[in-house]
């Protein structure tokens, strides 16, 4: 699915460089992205109302003519719509502990109209992705229509490609990230135990990055001060901290604060003192170090001198701290939130991205169920199919009902009975002569050598055409035979194994349809009339074959793997079994050894079959590639 995050501030020159929208929107649309989905990030006013996209996404937005007709005309398009807030920001009742008042940055009554407006504009929403429960929760009181999701905070994806930090120097340096100027309070509620600490320990600093006012009685080379960074550099703050700092005022706002500070310093393995709350108390072991009074403070930031205990908390804090936080991870809340609630374009998208999985099946279902359109019922039989399972007796009685005459429907109901139309002759021919010709094949293939190869580009250059060609039985591919190319492929061909919609026929002595029996699918038979099936034999992949590889890859097979598979079960061993041209390392630029332009299904799962491809040399496959000539 394609996924927009709309930003609403009042600046569209600024929104990328906002905290809050890079954690909450382009950091998950990064999860997202890692997850097979596209997103896009605009702001409100570069939005069209007819743009097109599956899920739309606004980031705490506050009410405006602009936002209303937006949401009313996107709603017209049957889009899913949501909104996303990460603050406590639309309870006017609790303006009085909005950290803009308490630090004197605005008046009351202006905090107060800013919440009304948000939650005005919160109101034309009616599914919600907030960061933590108490949001959650104070949501739900005030817009009890209000359909929720958690998506907490997580690990800025971008992080992970820096390069591995090394052991912090020995100058211990405490470190506060206020940011902005709303933090006085914050900080004043740990002002004197840390001024007692850091003139207790005089080799000890305290690093300020942000805006600050303050006032602690310690010795001025103890306290350094650093401007805001951009956040594309700020993970450099973290590279000489020893212990940072996350203090909280007990106020309603601050309960519904999450932990991103734990989270951040965290993942350089850096604890953090903090306060309890319903987020910071998920990292409990993973970097929070939480503490109720001033006393405990004192205590536990003095006990983190010992280098055990400093050890033992800061040991493996990444790791940890991803477990908990992995963006990657997270997003698939927020995708499996949005895919029950638009079934049918979840699983729709899901199978035109190749995730052939149960679960798809059962948004199909669900779709089916929130609707009773047999035509929806129609899509999820032909799933059932793409997975190798044949008509039920129960999903056939269904169908009979009430899609006899339904053009998609025919060829699973002609499956159910065994039948072919009296129109093709040479179709009934053929099913009829599967069962012979399949006992014929296994003969053919049985204690032969056999060289599989495929149309990877990674065999330019290599030569290995003579070495292919002596094999007692040669297994080709689509787009495969041409005399120029022979040095390095070989020209024999013995098995032509041909993907539904090529229009083309390669001579050999048998050819192979892949995909899941295609006897009953358009799989351009017309071509093949002129074939002379005494000379040619014509095989479907076996259905319970398609039906293993789907289990084992969660996607539909790539023709290889599938031939690879079935001549092992033929034989029960891959002995005497050569591949050639199936690229397991991503080495080659190119694709395709013939048509340089050919580029890689998205719907098979390449990753996964080059791993099982893997496991299979271990068993005893060889690739000829790695052959001593």
């Amino acid at each position: 699915m394609h996924f927009i995050f709309i930003a609403t501030n009042k600046n569209r020159k600024l929104y990328r460089r906002d905290p809050s929208f890079i954690y909450r929107c382009q950091n998950i649309a990064k999860g997202l992205e890692k997850n097979g989905h596209t997103t896009e990030l605009i702001h409100i006013k570069d939005l069209h109302p007819f743009k097109k996209g599956d899920v739309f996404i606004f980031h705490r937005p506050s009410f405006s003519i602009r936002l209303w007709l937006l949401i009313k005309m996107l709603s017209v398009r049957n889009l899913f719509i949501m909104m996303d807030v990460d603050d406590f920001i639309f309870d006017a009742n609790y303006a009085s502990e909005s950290p803009a008042y308490i630090n004197k940055i605005l008046p009351l009554q202006k905090v107060k109209k800013q919440f009304q407006k948000n939650l005005k504009a919160f109101k034309l929403f009616s599914h919600f992705s907030v960061s933590t429960s108490p949001l959650q929760s104070h949501l739900k009181r005030l817009i009890p229509h209000a359909d929720t999701v958690v998506i907490p905070n997580s690990v800025y994806e971008d992080w992970k490609t820096l390069p591995k930090q090394t052991k912090r120097v020995n100058q211990k340096v405490i470190s506060y990230f206020p940011g902005t100027r709303s933090h006085d309070k914050d900080f004043l509620t740990i002002q004197k135990p840390l001024e007692k600490f850091l003139n207790t320990y005089p080799d000890i600093i305290l690093k300020i990055t942000g805006q600050l006012n303050f006032h602690l009685n310690v010795p001025n080379h103890q306290i350094q001060y650093r401007q805001r960074v951009d956040f594309s550099e700020h993970w450099k703050n973290y590279q000489d901290v020893w212990v940072n700092l996350a203090p909280l005022e007990k106020t309603h706002f601050n309960h519904c604060k999450s932990a991103l500070k734990v989270i951040e310093a965290g993942y350089f393995n850096i604890p953090t003192m903090t306060i309890d709350n319903d987020d910071t108390r998920r990292f409990k072991d993973a970097g929070a170090i939480i503490v109720s009074n001033q006393e405990e403070f004192f205590h536990q930031l003095e006990s983190l001198l010992d280098e055990k205990e400093y050890q033992n908390k800061s040991h493996q804090l990444q790791e940890k701290v991803l477990k908990k936080a992995d963006v990657v991870e997270v997003s698939k809340q927020l995708i499996h939130f949005i895919e029950k609630r638009i079934p049918l374009k979840a699983a729709l998208d899901r199978r035109a991205r190749g995730i052939y999985t149960l679960e798809t099946l059962k948004l199909y279902y669900q779709a089916f169920q929130q609707t009773s359109d047999p035509k929806i019922y129609l899509e999820y039989c032909i799933f059932c199919r793409d997975l190798g399972y044949r008509l039920s007796s129960a999903r056939y009685k269904k169908l009979k009902t009430n899609l006899l005459l339904n053009r998609r429907a025919r060829p699973l109901i002609d499956e159910f009975h065994g039948r072919f139309s009296k129109k093709s002759p040479f179709l009934q021919t053929v099913f009829q002569k599967q069962t012979e010709w399949f006992q014929e094949f296994q003969a053919y293939i049985h204690n032969k050598t056999v060289c599989i190869v495929g149309n990877s580009a990674i065999t330019k250059g290599k030569n290995l055409g003579n070495l292919i060609d002596k094999h007692d039985i040669v297994i080709r591919f689509n787009h495969c035979c041409q005399p120029q190319y022979k040095d390095d492929l070989g020209e024999k061909i013995d098995i032509w194994v041909s993907a539904p919609n090529i229009d083309s026929v390669i001579p050999a002595q048998w050819i192979i349809i892949t995909g899941p029996n295609m006897l009953y699918k358009n799989a351009k038979w017309g071509r093949f009339q002129s074939v002379d099936l005494d000379q040619t034999r014509i095989l479907t992949t076996p259905l319970p074959l398609w039906r293993e590889m789907v289990k084992i890859l969660h996607a539909p097979p790539s023709a290889g793997i599938l031939l690879i598979y079935w001549i092992y079960t033929l034989r029960n061993s891959f002995k005497k079994i050569d591949i050639i041209g199936f690229d397991l390392e991503s080495a080659s630029k190119q694709y395709h050894y013939i048509d340089a332009k050919h580029q890689p299904s998205s719907r098979h799962n390449w990753q996964r079959e080059k791993e099982v491809i893997k496991e299979w040399i271990t068993q005893g496959l060889n690739v000829l590639d790695r052959d001593k000539r």
